[in-house]
């Protein structure tokens, strides 16, 4: 056979697999377009001011043994009773809740922490990650099914914990395109059906990272919701607050405990999370405070204290803010952070009479 013929060949088998599985033809009128002037714009839904709320996917990650199970609790508990939350003078309307779990037994593990935290059972739903018959719960394949059950019982809140175990099993956690796959219907379907949804996930050990980059896997799992939550260890204290706020206003950082309590039936106490209101700061941000861990411990941390002393040698005093910009102009480097940095050399303040209400700063000079 000469190589023409061979080539014809090809293409005559290539035409008739090709006819055999014909592309099927393009669907037309897919597209959906709204005039601008048909749509009524509206407020968010707040169920916990400015931090959770419905119709918005929340991805909350933390460290191992910070407590990210008895927050996500005790948040499930407070909307089951309709109580108010940290920082809060009005309570939250009292709402169902669906608690997704994949890796703690519901018998032993959750209710008994509910239970802990005050809630009330009557409001509060558990799906096993596993389906009748045994098989794996993914969350992308349930997601009809799951409706049904929205529209009937209502719930104001689904949380899933953790929601890695809860993804295929081919899924790459460090995939960007993997994870904006799998987070992108869960955005749609919680707007869709107006619930708040939570997402816990896990913080890698690594302090050296900001906090914002320390959820194990994609940074998608940061940067695709608009709200993201973060728990950590910081100087011997317990923090929760925002790692992102792409809708919220404002900053605030809560510390808290994690405690023990009796629960009826019970033997063993099971933990809980005291929040200690009295130790919320509204002027904080998480990021600033977790991410001075970062500084501090880089070159970037004993520069700003040299630049601090600099300013300051031989008991010089100077205006708080000059010496920040002084230490700015230099270093990348958060206002708190120079404030902690310099509380760490003992600088002293001094409150000046004057209409702005600025400080000085001054180091004692050695005798």
């Amino acid at each position: 056979m000469t190589t023409r013929g061979y080539l014809n060949g090809i293409d005559e088998a290539y035409t008739r697999i090709k006819s055999l599985n014909p592309k099927p033809p393009r669907k037309r009128g897919r597209l959906k377009i709204t005039n601008g002037g048909e749509i009524q714009c509206k407020d968010y839904e707040w169920i916990w001011p400015q931090m959770l709320a419905k119709g918005e996917l929340h991805i909350f990650s933390g460290e191992g043994g910070v407590g990210k199970t008895q927050i996500a609790l005790d948040i499930a508990a407070r909307i089951t009773n309709g109580d108010r939350f940290p920082n809060c003078g009005v309570p939250c309307e009292a709402g169902r809740v669906l608690y997704v779990t994949a890796e703690d037994d519901p018998a032993k593990t959750i209710m008994p922490r509910f239970h802990a935290c005050g809630g009330n059972a009557e409001n509060f739903d558990i799906l096993d990650s596993q389906l009748i018959g045994g098989e794996k719960v993914v969350l992308s394949e349930i997601l009809e099914e799951l409706a049904e059950y929205q529209v009937k019982n209502q719930y104001e809140l689904i949380n899933l914990d953790p929601v890695t175990a809860l993804l295929p099993e081919k899924f790459d956690n460090n995939s960007t395109t993997d994870v904006r796959h799998q987070l992108h219907p869960l955005q749609m379907w919680v707007q869709k059906y107006n619930v708040a949804m939570i997402g816990v996930a896990h913080l890698t050990k690594n302090v050296q990272t900001k906090i914002a980059h320390r959820t194990v896997g994609s940074g998608a799992w940061i940067n695709a919701p608009r709200i993201a939550w973060a728990a950590s260890k910081h100087e011997d204290e317990l923090l929760f607050g925002k790692a992102k706020q792409n809708i919220t206003k404002g900053k605030g950082v809560y510390k808290y405990s994690v405690e023990e309590r009796l629960v009826d039936g019970l033997n063993e106490p099971r933990p809980c999370v005291k929040w200690r209101e009295d130790a919320y700061d509204a002027d904080a941000e998480l990021s600033e405070l977790l991410d001075m861990t970062v500084t501090t411990r880089g070159d970037h941390g004993h520069y700003a204290k040299e630049l601090i002393q600099d300013k300051l040698r031989n008991g010089t005093f100077a205006k708080k803010q000059e010496v920040i910009k002084y230490v700015q102009d230099r270093v990348d480097i958060g206002e708190r952070q120079i404030e902690r940095l310099a509380k760490e050399l003992n600088v002293q303040t001094k409150r000046l009479n004057d209409p702005h209400g600025s400080h000085l700063w001054s180091i004692s000079a050695p005798t």
